[in-house]
C-alpha cells in the first residue's frame, strides 16, 4: 500500500476512505472553534436565533413559519441570513456552532 501522506493508503477500502474524509470535516469544525460560537450567534438577530432554535430540533420550514406566525419563504429568507452571518452552507453546521454556544 501506498502512503499519500494524507493518512489515506492506496488500496484502502471505501468505507476506510469515508471514515478518513469524515475525520477532516471533523478537524476542519474544529479548527473553526477558534472561532468563538458565541460571538457567531451573536451576529444573529434575536428572530434568526428563533429560526435557528426551531430549525436545529428538526422542524420544517412550514411548522417554523407556523410557530412564528410568518411565510415560509420569510423563514427561508432567516435561514439564508443565518447561513451568511455564520459563514456557513447546511443547517447541520449552524447547529454544530449553535451547540457549542449553547443555544440548543
Amino acid at each position: 500500500m501506498t502512503n499519500h501522506g494524507c493518512g489515506c493508503q492506496v488500496g484502502e477500502s471505501q468505507f476506510d476512505l469515508w471514515k478518513f474524509a469524515a475525520r477532516m470535516a471533523t478537524d476542519a469544525v474544529h479548527a473553526d472553534a477558534s472561532r468563538s460560537a458565541a460571538e457567531i450567534c451573536g451576529r444573529l438577530s434575536p428572530r434568526q436565533r428563533e429560526v435557528l432554535m426551531l430549525s436545529c430540533k428538526g422542524l420544517t420550514t412550514r411548522q417554523v413559519a407556523d410557530m412564528l406566525h410568518i411565510s415560509g419563504t420569510t423563514v427561508e429568507e432567516h435561514k439564508y441570513a443565518i447561513y451568511k452571518k455564520m459563514d456557513v452552507h447546511t443547517m447541520v453546521e449552524a447547529a454544530v456552532i449553535a451547540a457549542k454556544a449553547g443555544l440548543v
